[in-house]
């Protein structure tokens, strides 16, 4: 494996989140590869996972010198680096006092959690700019966060026509629709925006121990659920399983997860299920 110099990137503050970004024209050039998101746990340790699909969009083919992005966020901020010379092109620091604390992503969103409980939406911009769409301040200390656009495996390739075809809207389709602009399977730029671009967030708060949907990108909360007991969420994620279905998933602190249905238009959680996991 070739060795790169670190160039732009933090190599001293704590590593969040890491990843690939890429504009909506990039990718139509059929560009592809592998997020990497990096974490740090209770104990200090590194915890490294993979994830390969429809929505990590980024650069390992040979056009990678015109393949967008990498986002490092560290509590101090975001960095924006190209992914071919890892030279800064944008940053979004945070606030004196609202240091970034959890962080989630897509190819064109991030969601962060800070101090003071605070929620942030940065968006990449089509000028390769990274900047702050949105910011609300949640009544508790926000636990975790996800970012992950909605979606089955045909919807997020962007195939015309399939999430109508059963029933379903694809992610980002509510929106067009309602402003008159049709679906995303009117144009390959609106398939594109399903794989790239999430409607919804979700976060799981400490203090009332809840699970909330929030919508994208104006922050503004759709649906709340609370999780019941005393043990605080940990991890949380949207997502479409192989049936169709929108579901959350919230890990908590015993290891128990949550899961509920998801309505993708109103932001409603429902059907709560519990299953107790390994500590």
């Amino acid at each position: 494996m070739d060795e790169r110099p670190l160039g732009d990137l933090d190599s001293k503050a704590r590593t969040l989140y890491f990843g690939e970004m890429a504009p909506v024209d990039l990718v139509a050039a059929g560009t592809q590869s592998i997020v990497v998101a990096s974490a740090v746990d209770e104990e200090g340790e590194d915890e490294d996972e993979e994830s390969e699909g429809a929505a990590a969009v980024g650069a390992s083919d040979s056009e990678s010198d015109r393949s967008g992005f990498l986002v490092q966020v560290t509590p101090k901020g975001a960095r924006l680096l190209h992914a071919s010379t890892l030279k800064l092109a944008s940053e979004w620091i945070a606030p004196a006092g609202g240091e970034v604390t959890l962080a989630s992503g897509n190819p064109t969103q991030l969601l962060l959690g800070t101090r003071g409980n605070k929620a942030v939406l940065l968006q990449l911009g089509a000028d390769g700019a990274l900047t702050k769409a949105a910011e609300v301040e949640m009544p508790h200390e926000i636990a975790c966060v996800s970012v992950q656009p909605l979606g089955n495996k045909a919807e997020l390739s962007g195939a015309a026509g399939t999430g109508a075809s059963e029933g379903k809207m694809a992610d980002g389709d509510r929106e067009n629709e309602d402003k008159g602009g049709g679906t995303a399977a009117d144009s390959d730029e609106g398939s594109l925006q399903v794989q790239l671009r999430a409607s919804l967030g979700v976060v799981g708060l400490w203090g009332d121990i809840t699970a909330r949907v929030l919508s994208l990108p104006d922050l503004k909360e759709q649906g709340k659920v609370d999780l019941g007991g005393d043990v605080q969420p940990r991890s949380i994620l949207a997502v479409t399983l192989g049936d169709g279905v929108d579901r959350v998933f919230v890990g908590m602190g015993d290891g128990a997860v949550h899961s509920f249905e998801l309505d993708r238009v109103s932001g409603q959680l429902s059907s709560k299920k519990k299953v107790g996991l390994a500590h």
